[in-house]
């Protein structure tokens, strides 16, 4: 797919999954484990947070115009809808609004595997390009 994840992505266990679809963007998935887990026994909310802002920077890089166009977040809204348990497979899909010259917006919804919504997000993002 053109991108592979970075130390933090692979410490969280993060998955990029292709699309179902040739109009669908690739997701972003990761199975709730123990080390997810706030002290209430469910995902901490910086694990779910930090899911979100990977796969807006992810989607982000695999859609850009050129190879040395990078990006990093200017803010992120979430949404906690329900908490999220062990075990829950938790996917991301992402949404491009808009795409200007160097700020991009995204939204996107993070499910489980019986595709319940359990969280929605939006983000702005910097977009930049490294000299070589």
């Amino acid at each position: 797919m053109g991108m592979h994840l970075d130390n933090f992505g692979q410490f969280l266990g993060y998955q990029l999954l292709p699309p179902s679809t040739p109009d669908e963007l690739p997701r972003v998935q990761m199975t709730i484990e123990e080390r997810h887990l706030s002290s209430a026994g469910v995902a901490h909310g910086g694990a779910v947070f930090s899911l979100m802002d990977f796969a807006f920077g992810a989607i982000l890089t695999l859609t850009r115009s050129e190879d040395n166009e990078h990006c990093s977040t200017v803010g992120l809204h979430i949404e906690y809808l329900k908490p999220v348990p062990l075990g829950t497979v938790a996917t991301v899909t992402t949404y491009i609004e808009h795409r200007g010259r160097s700020l991009v917006r995204v939204r996107g919804e993070l499910h489980d595997q019986n595709d319940l919504l359990l969280a929605y997000a939006t983000g702005v993002f910097n977009l930049y390009r490294r000299k070589s």
